[in-house]
């Protein structure tokens, strides 16, 4: 999984969710600029996975979701 931010105010966290869990997430590094990585486990036919954006400002961003073939 490879998610790249560009937040209008600084990140304060990105979370990774699958289904309806958080897979996992990270804490900004106090920029409005983040990129994560990582591998999901136990993804099969038929999830899907997006990422969830909250910056300081408690402005919120959400990716559209991928479904998994």
């Amino acid at each position: 999984m490879f998610v790249a931010v560009t937040g209008t105010a600084n990140v304060a966290r990105i979370d990774v969710i699958h289904g309806a869990s958080i897979a996992f997430g990270v804490d900004g590094d106090g920029s409005p600029d983040r990129v994560v990585t990582g591998e999901l486990a136990g993804v099969r036919a038929g999830d899907f996975v997006y990422a969830r954006v909250v910056q300081e400002d408690g402005a919120l961003a959400w990716s559209s979701p991928v479904f998994v073939r």
